[in-house]
């Protein structure tokens, strides 16, 4: 997945689902957590912001950094709550 983000220039991501929904697991965990880096082969991964609303909770905002080599992208992922 993070390779298709570099080669395609990808600037937000839009995730509609919830990790886990009523107990069930939705999709994989691609993202790391306030101030940490994953690795996925040669690419890591580093959340640099997250905001949270919450006053309705109903979404959060991370600013990632996606590395490889000597190429450094950022992206936007958003996550909705709440979203049917």
């Amino acid at each position: 997945m993070w390779q298709m983000i570099l080669d395609q220039d990808v600037a937000s991501i839009v995730m509609l689902c919830q990790i886990s929904e009523k107990e069930k697991i939705k999709c994989c965990k691609y993202f790391p957590n306030s101030n940490e880096k994953l690795v996925f082969g040669d690419i890591q991964v580093k959340n640099d912001i997250t905001i949270v609303d919450t006053e309705r909770y109903s979404f959060t905002i991370r600013i990632l950094t996606v590395i490889k080599t000597s190429l450094v992208h950022c992206v936007g992922l958003i996550i909705l709550r709440g979203y049917n």
